[in-house]
């Protein structure tokens, strides 16, 4: 496997905090037209619910409206629950934080489940934050200038 120096990782480590925020983005949004759409559908039912004349459907549907306006809710509290540390992540690595480090990993060994472009994301921030010279590049100034060389 290809090592990445530390200047190679100035030019990489800001993509993926990029590559984060723009997922967690796109994930939010996402979360958002399916709220959107889920809660649209249970305004509907509601509204077609007294021109039922089934006295059975008629009993049906606010159990129905009401577990669609809860999974909405649900589903976009889980979708903005998993896309803000990617988010997190992100802005600590283009801020250069060590432990945005250990978060950015965190969050891309999760990502690789969503496939094509999670997925591929995910592998490109794992390649980067895994390099031995990512400890060097996220180093505190005080700490990069105790673990520099000395010269003889």
């Amino acid at each position: 496997m290809k090592q990445l120096n530390e200047q190679q990782l100035q030019t990489h480590v800001p993509i993926v905090g990029w590559l984060l925020i723009a997922r967690s983005v796109l994930e939010m949004v996402g979360g958002l037209i399916a709220f959107a759409l889920v809660m649209g559908t249970g305004v509907l039912l509601t509204d077609l619910g007294p021109m039922v004349r089934d006295p059975e459907a008629v009993r049906v549907f606010p159990m129905v409206a009401s577990l669609l306006a809860l999974t909405p809710t649900l589903i976009g509290a889980l979708v903005f629950g998993l896309a803000i540390p990617g988010l997190i992540a992100g802005i600590g690595l283009l801020a250069r934080k060590s432990w945005a480090r250990v978060l950015g990993v965190i969050v891309s060994v999760l990502g690789l489940v969503s496939f094509p472009f999670g997925t591929l994301i995910a592998i490109y921030a794992l390649f980067v934050l895994l390099q031995d010279a990512a400890a060097g590049y996220f180093a505190t100034p005080k700490q990069r200038l105790e673990t520099a060389p000395r010269p003889v």
